[in-house]
């Protein structure tokens, strides 16, 4: 990696580092600029390639150190350097043909599950998938490309069958918004992913997203596949939103209509509102429906109701 004429990095360093990591994954090959990992050299081609930007544009170039001499004088060790590089010889060619945007997730964050600044926050909030958790999700993005990609959006999806889509949210359904991204890797802070985890997902389970960018044109600019273990039990309560009681106040022989919204992980099997006297009590236990019928709104909706 350039530069090698000086102890000097390029303004692209981040972004070089990024290829170097990707091609010496199959070789663990140490990696960094001549002079970190070799020596200072009296001008290099590579230090042209990149530094000489009037009369052409940047080339991207690397240099492979093969082996402990020069001219390997066996033919068998060479064979072996060969097989040893093909796989980043291989990722070079890719990548040297592929200037077009390419995205994908470099990693993620659990930002909600348990974070009380978070209105819907079932969970624990350590940082890990648990049965029961409604979940938040940030990515960071690595654009492989020396290109940028210009308005890009996400969408997440799964077939796994213990994952529900966070109820009620319009973008909870996987879309996202991460505007430009440039070349490198590049860090969010804006939550980007709603999900819950139901309550009986097994402990070391793993839940599989397909992940598709498009840029501001709606053209694919790269996919990815996310996967995040799920660790633990649900040990965690239902929380009950927007109680109400209608009318707050009746006359003997009136009826009132008592409602509130339950997020939980798994299924409710019966909900029941006690009715309690400052100085008798609990004094009634009134069933709660959400079957669209008891003043609950619709049907399945996670809102139960019931009359007194």
């Amino acid at each position: 990696m350039p530069y090698g004429y000086d102890f000097v990095y390029t303004e692209d360093d981040a972004f070089y580092r990024v290829i170097a990591e990707s091609l010496t994954v199959g070789n663990g090959y140490e990696y960094g600029t001549l002079w970190e990992v070799l020596y200072i050299v009296n001008g290099g081609s590579i230090d042209y390639e990149y530094g000489e930007q009037i009369f052409k544009n940047k080339i991207f170039g690397v240099s492979h150190e093969v082996g402990d001499w020069f001219w390997e004088p066996d033919t068998n060790i060479i064979i072996e350097q060969c097989e040893e590089n093909l796989g980043a010889n291989l990722f070079m060619l890719r990548w040297a043909g592929n200037l077009d945007p390419d995205l994908t997730v470099e990693a993620y964050t659990v930002v909600a599950g348990g974070d009380e600044s978070y209105l819907y926050n079932i969970g624990d909030d350590d940082g890990e998938v648990d049965p029961g958790e409604y979940i938040l999700l940030r990515l960071d993005l690595n654009n492989q490309s020396v290109r940028p990609a210009d308005g890009v959006t996400a969408t997440l999806s799964t077939d796994s069958p213990w994952v529900a889509p966070f109820e009620g949210v319009d973008w909870s359904m996987g879309h996202m918004e991460f505007g430009d991204v440039g070349p490198g890797v590049h860090s969010y802070d804006v939550p980007a992913y709603w999900f819950k985890v139901l309550s009986d997902c097994p402990d070391g389970e793993t839940l599989g997203f397909a992940v598709e960018f498009q840029d501001s044109a709606n053209q694919p600019v790269g996919s990815d596949t996310l996967l995040i273990p799920v660790v633990g039990s649900d040990e965690f309560p239902p929380e009950f939103l927007d109680v109400d009681v209608t009318p707050r106040y009746c006359t003997v022989g009136g009826q009132v209509t008592i409602t509130t919204t339950i997020w939980e992980g798994g299924d409710l099997q019966d909900v029941e509102a006690a009715i309690a006297a400052p100085d008798s009590g609990v004094i009634a236990t009134i069933p709660l429906y959400d079957d669209g019928a008891h003043g609950d709104g619709l049907p399945d909706d996670r809102t139960y109701g019931g009359y007194w």
